[in-house]
């Protein structure tokens, strides 16, 4: 027919593992997407309770009894994430935050809400865009992105932005 498609291959070297990643990487990428430093907590420790094998509660996290009052429910992980896409299943992630509001991997909501100037507000980029499952834990700064980049132990934007060749 008449149609095309795009191939993308990506390195997952350049991307952080999201099963090894700590508290402080994962709120690092929070807080580059754009979230607020007060809602990062709870979708850290839900994210640390759904990877870890106990069903201890990190702070503000969730473990089988939240997920277990949902309708349907379903139990915590207690184990290594295999597919990204699990994050959709955890307490807090919301497809913006798991593609980004910009993504066009999910429909824009009906009412984009703006900032002063403007500007939509959102998640400048998705944990989709950061992480991954599969790699063995050691990010390749060759390929990775800013935002990957920015996760890094001091590592700044404008650092990153420079080594990743972003202008």
């Amino acid at each position: 027919g008449h149609g095309s498609f795009t191939w993308n291959i990506v390195d997952l070297e350049s991307m952080a593992n999201l099963n090894t990643a700590d508290d402080r990487m994962l709120n690092q990428a929070l807080l580059d997407m754009g979230m607020d430093a007060g809602e990062t907590a709870p979708i850290v420790g839900s994210i640390q309770d759904w990877i870890d094998p106990d069903d201890n509660e990190h702070p503000q996290g969730a473990e089988n009894g939240y997920y277990h009052s949902l309708s349907p429910a379903y139990d915590c992980k207690n184990g290594p994430i295999d597919d990204l896409s699990e994050l959709l299943l955890v307490k807090g992630i919301t497809p913006d935050i798991y593609w980004g509001t910009f993504s066009t991997n999910h429909p824009p909501p009906a009412f984009m809400p703006r900032n002063r100037r403007g500007q939509p507000e959102g998640y400048a980029f998705g944990l989709h865009d950061v992480f991954t499952p599969m790699s063995t834990g050691r990010i390749n700064i060759n390929t990775a992105s800013a935002e990957v980049l920015q996760l890094l132990p001091m590592m700044d934007r404008p650092s990153a932005r420079s080594e990743s060749g972003v202008q």
